[in-house]
């Protein structure tokens, strides 16, 4: 296991039970970028959407 996994204050402390949509479309690990619900689809640029998109399952 890496450290992250065991670290309280790892990604899953930072994710966990939260909306990551804005901050993976926008590759943000900031925790302001959490659980925002405040945009749409159309003011992400292309890049945004494929970095998105790639997040997506199955691909």
């Amino acid at each position: 296991m890496n450290r992250l996994t065991l670290d309280a204050a790892g990604y899953g402390d930072l994710w966990a039970g939260s909306d990551a949509t804005f901050a993976l479309a926008t590759l943000s690990l900031e925790k302001k970028d959490r659980n925002r619900l405040d945009w749409t689809m159309e003011q992400f640029n292309d890049q945004q959407l494929k970095a998105l998109a790639a997040w997506s399952w199955p691909r």
